[in-house]
């Protein structure tokens, strides 16, 4: 699935959905944080499917 992870705006908050699992990751927080979670979360992602492989 592509964008898994989506980040959401509301006013000056922003929010971190993860698509797949149907939940938020992160709420109420900056935008800038929101894509620092989702940068390492998507690089965790990376780095299990290498090892996997």
């Amino acid at each position: 699935m592509t964008d898994r992870y989506v980040i959401g705006r509301d006013g000056v908050f922003a929010t971190l959905w993860d698509r797949q699992e149907r939940r938020l990751v992160v709420e109420n927080a900056t935008e800038e944080y929101c894509r620092r979670v989702r940068d390492t979360l998507l690089a965790g992602r990376a780095t299990a499917a290498a090892e996997a492989a």
